[in-house]
């Protein structure tokens, strides 16, 4: 019997409180922490999803302008100069942005897709100008790599929403 130490006998209870309160700390400091990464997520998403929405719209109207085969091809040049101003304006802003740890991989996916627009735009746009239609197509290629990298940022926003309860409303 190894009861003789002279020690009294700890309560099981206040052995176990003792024992919890680490990993209590822990669950304190990591929930701290994942707020810290929420709020600072929060704030480059309220800069960049602006510059994201507007990307998507300005594609949209320019694909409604391509529509149609094209038979105007100064109205398609026009239509690709006015694309490619306000997608490169875009990247510039969004390039300013420093984005959070979480949200790095995103960030540079949404980067990849706008150079991918601005290159396909201005490509568009000067083989339209000079009638070149194999600089057109080069163009339209930029353009399907910025609907593929667009996609890939969106799925990657969904698990950023997702992990950070970001709809959650709290």
């Amino acid at each position: 019997m190894a009861e003789s130490s002279g020690e009294p006998i700890t309560d099981f209870h206040s052995s176990a409180k003792r024992s919890i309160v680490p990993w209590t700390r822990f669950g304190q400091w990591r929930e701290e922490l994942f707020q810290r990464e929420r709020a600072e997520l929060t704030i480059y998403l309220r800069a960049a999803t602006p510059i994201a929405l507007r990307a998507g719209q300005e594609y949209s109207a320019w694909r409604e302008a391509m529509a149609e085969p094209v038979q105007d091809t100064q109205r398609a040049t026009n239509a690709s100069a006015t694309f490619w101003w306000r997608i490169t304006e875009g990247l510039t802003r969004f390039r300013q942005l420093s984005p959070p740890g979480g949200a790095k991989r995103y960030h540079r996916l949404f980067g990849e897709a706008m150079r991918n627009a601005s290159l396909g735009a201005e490509a568009a746009k000067n083989g339209f100008r000079a009638n070149k239609t194999y600089e057109v197509s080069r163009g339209l290629g930029y353009l399907d790599r910025y609907v593929k990298s667009m996609s890939r940022a969106e799925v990657e926003m969904g698990r950023l929403v997702m992990k950070y309860r970001l709809l959650d409303g709290e």
